[in-house]
């Protein structure tokens, strides 16, 4: 089952969209929230998958609230849901998975869920299969090059410490110092596909020979700690099995 929240400080609203969405088999609204604080106050005592986002709100608005999720490393999916446009491109800006214009009709919100159904199913098939060749270690390769200062600078795998998704790049973290690259994360990944190095969220690539610590953290997920890296990195709830199998953690 497909987990949601709706978030709309107007009532019928709430109600509104909550009946569209329960009235398919594989999602359920799990609660409803009327202003982002509060939903703030719960989130990590949540277990959700997608949350449907009104925009215009007093106090806090949609926008601000993602942004706010965003930091706090909160994986669950964007539905945007509006009755104006002028919000798409920030909403892309913010990788929500679509943009809901009020009134919402029931054939609309059929597209917006099998999109979201579709996008799940994808991803936990690639965890599984980028688990599977991970475990088989077929690869043989021993440097990266990166280019910094003007010049190429190869770097051992074993000296990558990990990688996170910024901007439109990804920044590597390595004990050569840090590198910036125009390549994504996942076709970072698949270069260096090693059962060394592992996903563990939807930013971040880590090389599990630099962990020192491993903290349980909110919904059952866990976030570690990589030598000579003052940030915590978080395991999301879509990496944590494989992590624990990875890790042989009991």
């Amino acid at each position: 089952m497909i987990r949601c929240i709706v978030l709309d400080d107007e009532r019928p609203a709430r109600d509104e969209i909550s009946y569209l969405i329960n009235n398919h088999d594989k999602f359920e609204v799990i609660k409803t929230y009327d202003n982002g604080r509060s939903l703030l106050t719960d989130i990590f005592s949540l277990d959700v998958d997608v949350i449907f986002v009104d925009i215009n709100m007093p106090v806090m608005t949609g926008i601000e609230l993602v942004e706010h999720l965003n930091q706090l490393g909160i994986e669950s999916h964007i539905v945007f849901v509006t009755a104006y446009d002028a919000y798409a491109v920030k909403a892309f800006e913010l990788h929500a998975i679509d943009y809901l214009l009020k009134p919402v009709s029931e054939d609309r919100i059929e597209k917006c869920l099998i999109r979201i159904e579709e996008e799940m199913n994808e991803n936990n098939y690639d965890q599984k299969l980028e688990l599977l060749l991970k475990q088989i270690g077929k690869d043989k390769k021993e440097y990266f090059c990166m280019h910094r200062n003007g010049k190429i600078v190869p770097v051992k795998l074993s000296e990558i410490i990990y990688a996170k998704a910024e901007n439109k790049g990804t920044l590597i973290e390595t004990r050569k110092g840090q590198f910036l690259t125009s390549m994504q994360l996942r076709e970072l990944e698949k270069k260096l596909f090693n059962q060394t190095f592992f996903r563990c969220h939807r930013s971040f690539l880590i090389n599990l020979s630099y962990i020192l610590n491993i903290e349980p953290w909110f919904n059952r997920t866990y976030q570690v700690e990589l030598e000579n890296v003052d940030e915590k990195i978080p395991i999301s709830r879509n990496y944590v099995q494989p992590f624990k199998d990875l890790m042989n953690i009991l």
